[in-house]
C-alpha cells in the first residue's frame, strides 16, 4: 500500500542521469537530422518543381476550371509498408546498443538508484521527439518528403504502451522507460524505508504521469482507436496536457524537455490556424451510400493525394446531429487542382465520403432526407431553402511526397472499394496536364479496381468516362482499366460502357499484373489505396516482382483506418 510519513530517500548522482537523458534527446535529434540530410537533394528538387503548391490552399482561380474529381474519406494512418519495420527496428537497436554500454555505477552496492533515475531521464528524453512526431505541420515531414500520417507510427513507437511489447519486439520506448523508473523507485523505497512514499510531491506527480500514459496507451491501441476514435481523441488531447503538467511538477530537471514539447505544440497550432480556410460547402447524394461534398471558393494550392481536415459548424438548424458536426473529420483530397484540371468535371473542390461511421452516416442522411433532420421551427425560417449549404472549415493541405507520378513512364494505380477516389484524382492530374500541354514523362496508365458493390461503379463512371475520353484524344498517353467485382458474378457490362476488362467473382493477381508491366523498359510508379489487407498484398507483390527492364520503381500507399 502507498505512503507513509517521512521524506523519500535522497537520490545520488543526479547530474550524471541528467546528462544521460540529454544525450538520448540529442541522439534522437541527430537521427532526425541525418534523415533530413539524406533526403535534402530530393527536397530541393521537389521545391523547385512545385513552388508554392502543397502547403496552403489558394483562393479560387479564374484562369481555368477546377476538376470536380472525387476524394475518399481518409481514416488515418498511411505509409509505405516496406519502410516501417526496418525504421522501427533500427531506431530501437541503436538506442539499445548505446544504452547497454553506459556504465551503471552509483553510491549503492548494485547501482539500483542510478539505474532507476536513468530510466526516468530516458523516458523524459523521448518527450520532445514524441511531440515533434505528432505535429501535423512537422518540419521533418516536409524535409524528408513524408506526410504527418506516415510519421505517426514513429510517434506511437516512442510513446505507446507496454501492452504492445509482446506484439512488437521493437518495443514502445517512453512508457516502458517510465514504467521501469517508477517500479524501481517503489522497490527501492520499500527496501530502504519499508513503505512507498507516493504521498510526497515528486513520486505522486510521477505516478500521475505514469497512469495517464497507461490510459493514453490503452486507448491508443489500434483495436480501441479504430473502434472508438472520438473517445481516443478526447482522451489523447486531455492526456497530453496532464502529462506535461505532471512531468513539469515531478522534478525541476524535466522542465527543459517540457518547454521544448510545449514549443512544438504551440508552433503546430499556429500553423494549423494559418492553414485553415472558412468557406461554404454543399452536400448531395451519390449511388452506393456516398455523399458528395462540394467545397466552394477553393480550387488551387494542393497536390493530388493531399489530405484535409474538414469541420462543419453552421448546423444550428439541425436537431440530432449538431454535436456530431461540430468536430473535424479527415478527408484525402484527390481531385486535381485548377492548374491540372479537366474542363467539364466541375468548378470547386469536391470530396466524396462513404457512409461508414456515425459522422458520415449522419452526413448522408442529411443530404438525402434533410427535412427529417430539421425542427418544425427551422422549417418555417427563411434559411430553410438553403438547408444543404453549410459553413465549414478546411484545414490543410497535408501530406508530402517527393515521388510525383508524372515523372514516371508507367503509372500503376490500384484501388480497393472506395479507394478508387484516390486513383481518379491521380488519373485526372496526369491527363489534365497533358490536356494543358504540361511536360510530363507518363505514357501509360494501368488502373486496377476491385470492389464488391457495383453501385460504386455507377457513381464514379461519369468522372472515369470523361478522363478516358480526353485521354483518347491525346495519343501520347494510353489508359488500360481492369475491373474486378469480388462480390458477385453478374456481367459488369450491365452497369457500364467503359472500355475496360472485366473480371467477375475474382480478385486481382498483382504479382502477375506487375510482372506484365515490368516486361517493358520504363520507370514505374505504383500507387495503391484501399483496406489494409489490400494494400499489403500490393506491397508484397511489388517487393517480389520481377523488375525486368525497369529503370526505377516508386511505391506510394494509402490505407483505410485511423
Amino acid at each position: 500500500m502507498a505512503s507513509a510519513s517521512g521524506p523519500p530517500p535522497r537520490i545520488p548522482n543526479f547530474e550524471l542521469n541528467e546528462r544521460i537523458g540529454a544525450f538520448f534527446a540529442y541522439l534522437g535529434l541527430v537521427g532526425l537530422g541525418a534523415a533530413v540530410l539524406f533526403r535534402l537533394p530530393s527536397f530541393v528538387k521537389h521545391v523547385r518543381g512545385t513552388g508554392k503548391y502543397g502547403y496552403t490552399f489558394l483562393a479560387a482561380q479564374q484562369n481555368g476550371s477546377v476538376a470536380s474529381g472525387v476524394a475518399r474519406v481518409s481514416q488515418g494512418e498511411t505509409g509505405t509498408v516496406m519502410k516501417n519495420s526496418w525504421i522501427k527496428s533500427t531506431w530501437w537497436n541503436v538506442q539499445r546498443a548505446l544504452m547497454t554500454r553506459i556504465p551503471l555505477t552509483s553510491g549503492l552496492s548494485v547501482g539500483k538508484l542510478l539505474l532507476m533515475m536513468r530510466f526516468g531521464f530516458l523516458a523524459v528524453s523521448q518527450l520532445p521527439i514524441t511531440f515533434a512526431l505528432s505535429m501535423k505541420n512537422s518540419p521533418l515531414g516536409y524535409l524528408i518528403g513524408e506526410g504527418y500520417e506516415k510519421l505517426n507510427f514513429l510517434h506511437r513507437f516512442t510513446a505507446d504502451f507496454l501492452c504492445t511489447w509482446w506484439l512488437d519486439v521493437s518495443g514502445r520506448l517512453m512508457f516502458l522507460f517510465a514504467l521501469v523508473h517508477g517500479a524501481l523507485l517503489m522497490k527501492i523505497q520499500v527496501e530502504r524505508t519499508g513503505t512507498i512514499h507516493l504521498g510526497h510531491a515528486p513520486p505522486s506527480w510521477g505516478f500521475a504521469a505514469l497512469v495517464t500514459m497507461l490510459v493514453m496507451g490503452f486507448t491508443g491501441w489500434r483495436v480501441i482507436r479504430e473502434r472508438f476514435y472520438q473517445l481516443f481523441l478526447v482522451i489523447h488531447v486531455i492526456g497530453y496536457i496532464v502529462i506535461l503538467v505532471t512531468i513539469w511538477k515531478h522534478v525541476p530537471a524535466t522542465h527543459p524537455y517540457v518547454y521544448v514539447s510545449i514549443a512544438f505544440l504551440g508552433v503546430d497550432h499556429v500553423l494549423k490556424a494559418l492553414k485553415t480556410r472558412y468557406t461554404d460547402a454543399s452536400l448531395s447524394i451519390m449511388p452506393g451510400g456516398l455523399t458528395r461534398i462540394e467545397v466552394h471558393g477553393i480550387n488551387e494550392g494542393w497536390h493530388a493525394g493531399n489530405t484535409i481536415w474538414g469541420g462543419f459548424f453552421e448546423v444550428t438548424l439541425l436537431t440530432n446531429v449538431c454535436n456530431l458536426f461540430a468536430i473535424q473529420h479527415p478527408f484525402t483530397i484527390v481531385n486535381a487542382p485548377n492548374r491540372s484540371s479537366l474542363p467539364l468535371l466541375g468548378q470547386d473542390l469536391v470530396l466524396v465520403a462513404k457512409a461508414a461511421g456515425d459522422f458520415t452516416r449522419n452526413m448522408h442522411k442529411m443530404a438525402d432526407k434533410p427535412n427529417e433532420l430539421l425542427s418544425e421551427k427551422s422549417k418555417t425560417s427563411e434559411t430553410f431553402m438553403n438547408y444543404k449549404r453549410f459553413r465549414v472549415t478546411v484545414e490543410g493541405p497535408y501530406g508530402v511526397s517527393f515521388d510525383d507520378p508524372t515523372k514516371y513512364g508507367t503509372v500503376f494505380l490500384c484501388a480497393g472499394g472506395i479507394g478508387i477516389t484516390y486513383c481518379i484524382g491521380i488519373l485526372e492530374d496526369i491527363v489534365g496536364k497533358i490536356f494543358r500541354g504540361a511536360p510530363i514523362s507518363t505514357q501509360k496508365i494501368e488502373l486496377v479496381w476491385a470492389f464488391r458493390d457495383s453501385r460504386l461503379l455507377e457513381g464514379f463512371e461519369p468522372a472515369l468516362a470523361e478522363i478516358v475520353n480526353v485521354a483518347v484524344a491525346h495519343p501520347q498517353i494510353s489508359i488500360n482499366i481492369r475491373l474486378f467485382r469480388t462480390g458477385g458474378d453478374r456481367n459488369l457490362n450491365d452497369y457500364t460502357s467503359l472500355p475496360a476488362k472485366f473480371e467477375a467473382g475474382a480478385r486481382p493477381d498483382f504479382k502477375n499484373l506487375l510482372d506484365e508491366v515490368a516486361a517493358h523498359p520504363t520507370s514505374l510508379a505504383i500507387c495503391v489505396c484501399g483496406p489494409i489487407s489490400f494494400v499489403d498484398s500490393v506491397s508484397a507483390a511489388a517487393i517480389s516482382m520481377n523488375t525486368g527492364e525497369l529503370s526505377d520503381i516508386a511505391l506510394h500507399t494509402e490505407r483505410f483506418g485511423w
